[in-house]
């Protein structure tokens, strides 16, 4: 039984226990704590191993997906990492072959292309004879203002976030057939399950993402495919530099850049590996990562009207200009640079980027896997 199953299950015993114990039922509300007691602490058996398991992770270069690999090398897995940026994957390589023991394999690929993902899929299995873990990540992040967000940045997200999504889920799942069982964490994001301004196009795409990923759990789960919708917060990858910016992009590098590395809003990038990779051992159909994206989940499902006035507020502060440009965070540094503070974060952020290999880009489209104009 999946822990979240458990979990949940205590949940109701307790509420049942506590009911009968109001009602005047004390014997019927032992049981049921003592029920509620074993559900939530009783040790799993035979607890799921990722040790040999060859695990596949798009978007595995860099950010987060890096932490994931590493998380997975420590424990001995057979670890492959897609992208798109062959340089960037070497890097990567690099930095995990120092762990001892590590198992990596590498391969450029456009999880936007249904060949890539094809020729990744035959080349891992033809080197182990079966594949048990895949991780679909790769993903791009995208600010800007609701009237300079265009229907091909919408586009764009989509493609990345869901339909590469749809494809890698239907090619696995012959490969776990085979294998009788298989898993697969979906990454979706705090922004999957509540609004938040001037990020439209990315919301939009996570929301599809969470919808699709929680629909075919239901359906793959009576074959062993279990499917985890992960749902990050805000971690320190150092990430604001590949995002995307519109509008008054060096101000929305800022507001962005200020919240991704607020000590008590983000987490550490491997904390959160740790907490992704932990449900999926266990089978969870979700997670929500980070005590500060459960709190923010909380509330805009307990009480939407208030989280859209707060959240309305909070958008009158962001900046207000419109365009049509894109540009990497790397190109948006300026308005920060003048500013003492401004260039801490700046530093604050690069100790991050540097430690989870994410390098300067200046081709915004190429990051968003827009068509050059």
């Amino acid at each position: 039984m999946p822990s979240g199953t458990r979990k949940e299950l205590a949940l109701l015993s307790a509420g049942a226990a506590l009911g009968s114990y109001l009602l005047g039922k004390k014997d019927l509300a032992l049981s049921l704590g003592l029920v509620s007691a074993g559900l939530r602490f009783a040790p799993t058996a035979n607890p799921y191993t990722y040790r040999d398991k060859v695990v596949l992770i798009t978007g595995g270069s860099r950010g987060f997906g890096l932490a994931l690999a590493e998380n997975l090398a420590k424990e001995g897995a057979h670890v492959w990492l897609l992208a798109r940026d062959n340089a960037e994957l070497g890097r990567a390589h690099e930095q995990l072959l120092k762990i001892p023991g590590a198992n990596v394999n590498t391969l450029v690929t456009d999880v936007t292309n249904p060949d890539d993902l094809d020729r990744a899929f035959r080349a891992a299995h033809a080197r182990h004879g079966r594949i048990d873990v895949l991780i679909n990540n790769a993903g791009a992040v995208a600010a800007a203002p609701f009237e300079s967000t265009e229907p091909e940045d919408y586009e764009a997200q989509l493609s990345l976030h869901l339909r590469g999504v749809m494809s890698s889920t239907r090619m696995i799942v012959p490969y776990f057939r085979k294998n009788r069982g298989g898993r697969i964490v979906n990454v979706s994001s705090l922004g999957g399950a509540m609004p938040i301004p001037h990020m439209s196009s990315y919301v939009t795409s996570k929301y599809a993402l969470a919808g699709f990923s929680a629909s075919v759990a239901t359906e793959l789960r009576a074959e062993n495919i279990l499917i985890t919708t992960a749902y990050p917060g805000l971690m320190r990858t150092g990430s604001p530099i590949q995002g995307v910016f519109k509008g008054d992009h060096e101000k929305e590098l800022a507001w962005f850049l200020a919240g991704d590395i607020a000590p008590f809003l983000s987490i550490p990038a491997d904390c959160a590996a740790r907490t992704v990779l932990e449900a999926a051992r266990h089978g969870d159909a979700s997670v929500v990562v980070s005590l500060a994206a459960k709190a923010g989940a909380l509330f805009y499902a307990v009480l939407p009207e208030l989280f859209t006035s707060a959240a309305a507020a909070a958008s009158r502060t962001l900046p207000s200009a419109q365009s049509s440009g894109h540009y990497t965070g790397a190109d948006s540094e300026g308005w920060l640079k003048k500013s003492f503070l401004g260039r801490a974060l700046l530093a604050r952020n690069q100790k991050y980027a540097d430690r989870w290999n994410q390098a300067p880009k200046h081709d915004a489209r190429k990051n968003l896997n827009l068509t050059p104009v």
